[in-house]
């Protein structure tokens, strides 16, 4: 009987450790990143995290005239099923939005020591 106590206590302790450990990837703060040729063409998108929630703000530039749109969702970061690493779910509640789906994610710092998230193919410095 207390051989079966020990390994469910163990078990128990376990299942904390990794729930603990899945809440653990939240994101806050903004994130920029830009792309284009200055002057002529650029986009650039903010993302604003906070808890489950983020965001996104997008600003295209053609020639000097410039548009915003703002989008706000959910995200959740979890492992990706098909290969080693992570993935990010995008979740806006604007139904035209074409930025809600599932991407690649990394995080890290860059060589200056700044803080950056990878969302698909593009990164996005932390703003201070």
């Amino acid at each position: 009987m207390k051989r079966l106590t020990r390994i469910l206590s163990l078990v128990l302790v376990a299942a904390v450790c990794f729930t603990l450990a899945a809440c653990g990837n939240t994101l806050s703060g903004k994130y920029k990143g830009s792309i284009g040729v200055s002057g002529l063409a650029e986009s650039t998108a903010l993302y604003e995290f906070s808890g489950k929630k983020v965001k996104l703000t997008v600003t295209g530039t053609v020639i000097g005239q410039q548009e915003t749109s703002v989008y706000e969702g959910t995200y959740e970061i979890k492992d990706n099923e098909e290969k080693d690493g992570l993935v990010i779910v995008l979740t806006f509640s604007d139904d035209d939005s074409s930025y809600s789906g599932t991407y690649s994610f990394s995080k890290g710092k860059n060589a200056d020591g700044v803080e950056f998230i990878k969302i698909g193919s593009l990164t996005y410095n932390k703003q201070k």
